[in-house]
């Protein structure tokens, strides 16, 4: 192999470095987006809670999410004096579509299964 040949190769690959780590750094979000994001998913997922059976409600938000959802774990007093209860609430990253899930007190404990 010439030494123009590993030259051109090398320069190849290089430029695909680039253009996959410029890929990569592009897709990442600037601070200011990330804030706004967890504000959003603490904002649907509170309104879900008081809309609910939450008389008062916090949301502790996930700082990133999963690839597909926001989520955070929602919890607070109940209306009718009933105390307090937290549940998962997830917000689709696309639609802005977020769900709140059963009141922890009534999950149920599962072992995983065994292999």
């Amino acid at each position: 192999m010439g030494v123009n040949r590993k030259i051109v190769l090398g320069s190849g690959l290089l430029a695909a470095l680039a253009v996959a780590v410029g890929g990569y750094v592009a897709l990442a979000s600037p601070p200011d987006a990330w804030t706004e994001f967890r504000q959003k998913v603490a904002t649907k997922c509170i309104a879900l809670a008081l809309a609910g059976d939450y008389e008062k409600a916090k949301a502790e938000v996930d700082p990133f999410g999963t690839q597909t959802y926001g989520v955070a774990l929602v919890s607070g007093s109940l209306k009718k004096g009933l105390g307090e209860a937290s549940a998962i609430c997830v917000m689709d990253k696309k639609t802005g579509t977020a769900e709140l899930g059963g009141e922890r007190k009534n999950w149920v404990t599962m072992d995983a299964a065994a292999r």
